[in-house]
């Protein structure tokens, strides 16, 4: 005898795996500094002594792409890394070469950015910023206590801060991807509010879908 067929479920709208899950228990200004805490505090961990060791193989191909960037300005040349990334870095390479060349970090010779920790600025920034995207979507899941518990997962954790201090593109593709769950969630939740609102539900979760 055969077994019996398993219904197939797809997935639909379903507002109550939504419902009250917006609902703040928090008030605004402590979220809002706890937040900032956990993102100064990971910053803090992903910068301190960032340039302690020397670029790898990997990092120095990216120093190459930035060089090849300021002599010819964004091209498609060194196109295995990401553009974006790569003029990130540039950017931060060239900001951290007009600060040393200040008269305060001339004076102080102690406040001068090495080349390391110039090339490897950005992604420690972005990987301390991607706790904001971990509460947001955290908590447009499971609430305001289980976000904040995730950010301060993802702040404080080792191997996301050792990712987070090399040059990788790892970090910004992580950084994207989540900010691109957030906005789908979000557009999900617009069309879930208000489905009698035909425009609402056509227009405000569009919005939020394409916005990344």
């Amino acid at each position: 005898m055969s077994s019996p067929a398993v219904p197939f479920i797809t997935a639909g709208l379903r507002p109550e795996f939504f419902s009250g899950a917006s609902t703040r228990v928090i008030p605004r200004t402590i979220l809002i500094f706890a937040l900032s805490v956990l993102v100064i505090a990971g910053f803090a961990f992903r910068v301190h002594n960032l340039a302690s060791e020397g670029l790898s193989e990997d990092e120095l191909n990216k120093l190459d792409a930035v060089n090849d960037y300021r002599a010819h300005g964004l091209t498609s040349a060194n196109g295995e890394h990401p553009l974006l990334m790569k003029a990130l870095l540039t950017v931060s390479v060239i900001g951290a070469e007009r600060w040393n060349q200040a008269s305060l970090a001339a004076a102080h010779p102690n406040l001068n950015i090495p080349v390391e920790m110039s090339l490897r600025l950005p992604g420690a920034l972005f990987g301390a910023a991607t706790a904001v995207l971990i509460f947001l979507i955290a908590s447009e899941l499971f609430g305001l206590e289980i976000g904040l518990l995730s950010a301060a997962l993802w702040a404080f954790d080792p191997l996301t801060i050792g990712l987070n201090r090399i040059a990788k593109e790892d970090t910004f593709l992580v950084f994207f991807f989540l900010l691109a769950i957030f906005f789908w969630l979000r557009g999900q939740r617009v069309a879930e509010s208000e489905p009698d609102r035909i425009l609402n539900v056509i227009i405000g979760p569009r919005r939020w879908r394409l916005a990344p």
